[in-house]
């Protein structure tokens, strides 16, 4: 850390970050405290809040709007919406009962959302379109990049390259829509997922290794940066 790094500390977290927006945090502890219990609400506690390393390769979206349509096989369908509270009841009840509570207290209300049904009152997947989200910041990404994140195929539908089709139609959409910096990251061991948003046009741009303290300070090698 550069030497005056440990005097510009305080500057850099005062006022205290941005303010915490209530209900929405307390729904994803609650579905936190459900999925992991005590000890695990506790441990995303001290890593969101106090300390955090963060490990993971950056792709970036170079085909955009020269993507072609996915197509899937019966009985799977892709859907999206740009704005989360946009999507049916039904289709969000779906999410949280298979596992999805704690991707859906996450969502802000500017994220956009792509499921994958599976038929019969089935989903195969879903994932997040985070829009002006804080990872950009922690990241370094462009002011108006949007990140695709948040993927997630239950382990029934796995092995059919239904993540790869599902990332590509989000990434279409959102070209269509004129979003021209769309990202996504990985953790560098996650390699099945490496390989499929590279299967998906995404290349890699950067790997980075940070360091995040009191949710408002990131260290990047020497350099000591607010978000």
């Amino acid at each position: 850390m550069e030497g005056g790094a440990r005097g510009d500390l305080g500057r850099l977290v005062k006022p205290w970050c941005r303010p915490l927006r209530v209900m929405p945090r307390v729904l994803r502890i609650r579905e936190i405290l459900r999925a992991r219990g005590v000890k695990g609400l506790l441990r995303f506690g001290f890593q969101r809040l106090v300390f955090r390393r963060w490990n993971s390769i950056v792709l970036q979206d170079k085909i955009g709007i020269s993507r072609q349509p996915s197509v899937y096989p019966e009985p799977f369908r892709f859907r999206i919406w740009l704005k989360h509270e946009q999507m049916p009841v039904e289709m969000r009840t779906l999410v949280r009962n298979s596992s999805g509570g704690e991707f859906l207290a996450e969502l802000d209300r500017r994220d956009g959302v792509w499921l994958i049904e599976a038929g019969e009152n089935r989903l195969a997947g879903w994932g997040g379109l985070y829009f002006g989200s804080r990872q950009v910041r922690v990241l370094s990404l462009p002011k108006d990049a949007v990140l695709l994140g948040g993927g997630f195929i239950l382990p029934a539908f796995r092995r059919r390259g239904l993540h790869r089709q599902a990332v590509n139609d989000a990434a279409l959409c959102l070209a269509r829509n004129g979003f021209r910096h769309v990202f996504s990251e990985v953790h560098p061991d996650n390699l099945a997922s490496l390989r499929g948003l590279e299967a998906a046009g995404f290349e890699r741009v950067k790997q980075v290794s940070l360091i995040i303290l009191l949710r408002c300070v990131v260290i990047d090698g020497k350099r000591l940066r607010r978000i």
